[in-house]
């Protein structure tokens, strides 16, 4: 145990480091444009960010889901934004990190790592959320590729990603185990990038949506066995949702240090108001 936290408290300071010194000047300036940050992702690459658990082999950081989260908590005390930014690019890369053949590995995830790729997760759309068996997207098989049509809501990193894992039904008949994951490219025929959404916060990350209108994929792209689309949505949720949970920390960490030293800065009755002890209730809770 003490390793693992040695390891924890080693990756925080290189993490707090680079933050000081390459994110938090350019905070508001990401937020205000309402532009992606491309120059902020090359950096993210170079330090292994974006490539979190994909392991080193395939040219990756070669993480854990610890690190992971240590990453997305200390990036979120600054911005939001850039800890979503991680967030969906390990979300994008997880089905095929676990569910993916050697080649399919050694194809998307090397060139993701090296060649520095963004990948979304595509599976949000205006009737299915959180139920996802209810997904209106189909995959038909025409013997050489499989032909996708439908829509997608809410993706992030819509339009900038190289990349979207996406999930279809390729057996409408079967409801939720009728759905098949696929890594459709961005310049795929057929597919449009919607309007961007105009969101009240974290501006930096775009969210659209996406349209596929005829989109070949080739049966390579295929992720796991058709009809194990559904399971492997889950497995990559299960796998990222401690990070949002990491993110959620950060902000409030970062929330309460900022609360704790307007209280110390702020003066009322000839005294800063953290002096007084209904302000200390507050802050204590």
């Amino acid at each position: 145990m003490y390793d693992l936290m040695e390891s924890k408290r080693s990756l925080t300071e290189e993490v707090k480091r680079f933050v000081q010194e390459m994110v938090v000047d350019k905070v508001k300036e990401i937020e205000e444009t309402d532009e992606f940050p491309w120059y902020m992702a090359e950096h993210f690459f170079k330090k292994g960010f974006l490539t979190l658990l994909i392991p080193k082999e395939y040219g990756g950081f070669g993480g854990s889901i610890m690190d992971f989260c240590t990453v997305v908590e200390e990036i979120a005390k600054y911005s939001a934004s850039l800890a979503l930014l991680i967030i969906v690019q390990t979300v994008g890369t997880l089905p095929i990190l676990l569910f993916g053949t050697e080649k399919q590995k050694k194809t998307f995830l090397e060139d993701i790592a090296r060649n520095h790729r963004l990948i979304g997760f595509a599976l949000t759309e205006p009737k299915a959320g959180s139920d996802a068996g209810s997904i209106q997207m189909i995959a038909k098989n025409n013997g050489r590729s499989h032909i996708l049509n439908g829509k997608k809501s809410f993706v992030t990193n819509g339009g900038v990603s190289h990349f979207y894992s996406t999930f279809a039904k390729t057996n409408p008949r079967r409801g939720k185990r009728g759905l098949t994951t696929f890594v459709v490219p961005a310049d795929a025929d057929g597919l449009i990038v919607g309007k961007k959404d105009d969101k009240i916060g974290m501006r930096g990350i775009p969210s659209t949506s996406l349209s596929f209108k005829d989109v070949k994929v080739p049966h390579f792209n295929i992720i796991g066995n058709k009809g194990e689309g559904f399971r492997i949505a889950m497995e990559t949720l299960n796998r990222s949702r401690p990070a949002i949970a990491a993110q959620a920390v950060g902000i409030a960490e970062a929330a309460l240090e900022y609360a704790i030293l307007f209280a110390m800065k702020r003066r009322q009755f000839g005294k800063p108001i953290a002096k007084l002890e209904g302000m200390q209730f507050i802050l204590a809770d």
